[in-house]
């Protein structure tokens, strides 16, 4: 990335830990202070930030560290938003009210002109069209020539006029025509119950447009959250005044560029094609070109009047080893529909949570009912700080976030579920179907057996596709430490679910699947709880999350980029350098987790070295297979990268820290 001192920066991305208490409400203020030609700053407290430093990327976790990023960004519209749940539109609302939502429009996409076809008789074109159309250009030209000389004077002036216009409709014509991408950071109180419905608005409206971000989390003495949201431009809040002002504003400004975008095209389509009639379409267009001129000047002058994983199994060791032995027991339990109570379940206790700081943390992270804030907390002034809700930065320009996802799972074995039952609500699934067919050659008496042993295509409770997931582990049950080793397996067992039932299972790829922990599991029947939604038809895997998978995916996913990069250069159409990136992490994949400090933020530095910020949230924002979803223990990356390769960068990024 080429530096270029002439650029002033108009972005501060800044992330800033809990531990400085009280003074996290100056932050906006010190900046705007400090480096006075930032227009726009973003951000927000956390229980950990990273950054880059003197010695490469690091990593700051209950401590006092902040990461402060300024961007010059030139020829990027950058609209920041913060709103509450009050001003969240309806599920039924319009892609309209989620632009004004965000105060961004979507980048016009035009049809591409349909190709024409190749006249058949044009080898035997007539010679005396072409002799009349001679003769009339000439005419028209001594007209012309006649004119220009009765007034020499008003001519060279409206020639002068005329070049003026064409070249600033050239100029405009190439900023429409060069590559525009919208793209979104995220951020969310943990309070905010319409985290989903925001994300579900955001892909209705801007299906194109990646979204990254996290959920807040809080430190482990000062418990207060604060996102940073403060624009030069006015009020960042939706349903003031300002805000309604900078919104109609926007929709002429998108409205008339969609118009000269569609007329651009509609002349287009009208070419000829035929290079024997290209004196001909040429005379028709300068006739078109007049005639257009009068309307303009005409229409001109009408216009001026007109729940969290932990210690889940416990004893399961004796419910797999003494509950599976009746296999006619558990057939008859499966088909009962799971009851909301649990006076007549018997559920698992859960184990005792971890003593290390980012455990702790994350137990804290309860989700609790928003309170909307009173007038005296959110006033909404120029110190650009709220406690509640959600901020959302929208970027549109010739630039794209490109996110990548690593929820950090292994498989162990290669057998993908097909969801059976499930309670109303989705969390609670009572039955899975094996994907394998049922043998034709068994007998009645074999189909019985395969019934209860949850093999053969039949329809089994969870805790028996829990099991086989165990026995392919390695898990012996006649083993001394068998206990021991169930525990520990069952500790890091999770469920990757795709809400996909049309595609086969070999087609589903890793992004594809969502990851989310077992929450509860009822012994008797057999059924598990899950934090997410499943529904009948959707596929189901076992998966184990540790450290091994963890730092497996993300150091896959990183070779994915440079793989994808080298392949650029060896087909002579290299991709764009990376100008920055942002790591939107998890408070359990931190030091506690890998045993170093640091280790993400060096590894993504490794691959990508780049200026590079982000935050340790309690969930994270992330875009897979064009659709944003909350993830948890998850790392959300996302690099910032021109749309085309450009000789002299136009965007320069500074980090300090």
């Amino acid at each position: 990335m080429q530096q270029q001192p002439d650029l002033q920066p108009d972005l501060a991305l800044v992330f800033a830990s809990c531990n400085y208490g009280s003074q996290l409400q100056d932050v906006v203020r010190a900046i705007r202070r400090e480096v006075p030609s930032v227009r726009h700053v973003f951000g927000c407290s956390a229980f950990g930030v990273l950054g880059g430093s003197a010695g490469g990327p690091l990593e700051v976790e209950g401590e006092p560290g902040i990461s402060l990023t300024l961007a010059a960004l030139p020829g990027v519209e950058l609209s920041l938003m913060h709103t509450l749940r009050s001003s969240i539109p309806s599920e039924d609302a319009s892609p309209e009210a989620w632009c004004d939502l965000v105060g961004m429009s979507p980048v016009q996409r035009l049809a591409p002109s349909p190709q024409p076809a190749a006249a058949a008789g044009a080898a035997g074109a007539d010679d005396e069209q072409d002799k009349q159309q001679q003769q009339r250009q000439q005419q028209q030209q001594q007209q012309e020539d006649q004119a220009g000389s009765a007034d020499s004077t008003q001519s060279d002036t409206s020639r002068a006029e005329q070049q003026q216009q064409e070249q600033q409709e050239q100029q405009q014509q190439q900023q429409e025509q060069q590559p525009s991408a919208v793209s979104m950071l995220v951020l969310c109180d943990p309070r905010f119950q319409q985290s989903k419905q925001l994300l579900a608005g955001l892909d209705f409206a801007f299906p194109d447009a990646p979204k990254v971000g996290a959920v807040l989390s809080q430190g482990q003495q000062n418990k207060r959250r604060l996102m940073y949201v403060w624009s030069a431009d006015g009020s960042v809040q939706p349903g003031t005044a300002a805000w309604a002002r900078k919104q109609q504003h926007r929709r002429q400004a998108s409205l008339a560029s969609s118009s000269a975008a569609a007329h651009s095209s509609h002349q287009d389509q009208q070419q000829q094609p035929a290079v024997q009639e290209e004196q001909l379409a040429n005379n028709q267009q300068q006739q078109q070109q007049q005639q257009q001129q009068q309307v303009v000047v005409q229409a001109e002058s009408n216009s001026s009047n007109s729940k969290k994983q932990g210690g889940l199994f416990g004893n399961l060791f004796n419910v797999l080893l003494s509950g599976l032995s009746d296999g006619n027991q558990q057939q008859q339990q499966q088909q009962q529909q799971p009851q909301a109570s649990t006076s007549s379940q018997q559920q698992v206790a859960p184990a005792a949570p971890s003593s290390d700081a980012a455990g702790d943390e994350r137990d804290s992270q309860q989700l609790q009912p928003e309170e909307e804030p009173g007038a005296e907390e959110e006033a909404g002034d120029d110190s650009g700080v709220f406690m509640y809700g959600a901020a959302v930065l929208s970027m549109k320009g010739p630039l794209v976030l490109e996110p990548v996802t690593c929820q950090g799972y292994r498989t162990v074995s290669d057998k993908v579920w097909t969801i059976g039952q499930t309670s109303r609500e989705g969390d609670l699934i009572a039955s899975l179907i094996d994907p394998e067919p049922p043998s034709p050659s068994s007998s009645d008496d074999d189909d019985d057996d395969d019934e209860a042993s949850g093999a053969g295509g039949a329809e089994v409770v969870p805790l028996i596709a829990v099991y086989e997931l165990l026995m392919s582990a390695g898990f012996d049950p006649e083993a001394a430490h068998a206990a021991h080793m169930i525990d520990e397996l069952s500790s890091k067992l999770a469920v990757a679910i795709a809400p996909d039932s049309w595609r086969p299972a070999s087609e589903l790829g890793p992004d594809d699947f969502q990851v989310a922990a077992i929450s509860e599991v009822w012994q008797r029947p057999g059924y598990i709880r899950v934090d997410c939604q499943a529904r009948p038809g959707y596929r189901l895997r076992l998966v184990l999350r540790d450290e091994r998978g963890i730092a497996e995916d993300l150091d896959s996913k990183l070779l994915g980029l440079k793989r994808t990069e080298l392949a650029g250069v060896i087909s002579g159409m290299p991709r764009p350098r990376p100008l920055a990136a942002l790591l939107f992490t998890d408070i359990g994949r931190g030091a506690s987790l890998y045993g170093s400090p640091s280790y993400e933020s060096g590894l993504v530095g490794s691959y990508l070295p780049v200026p590079l910020a982000g935050v340790f949230g309690s969930a994270q924002v992330s875009t897979a297979n064009g659709k944003a979803a909350l993830y948890e223990l998850t790392s959300a990356l996302a690099v910032l990268r021109p749309l085309v390769p450009a000789a002299q960068p136009q965007q320069q990024t500074q980090q300090e820290q």
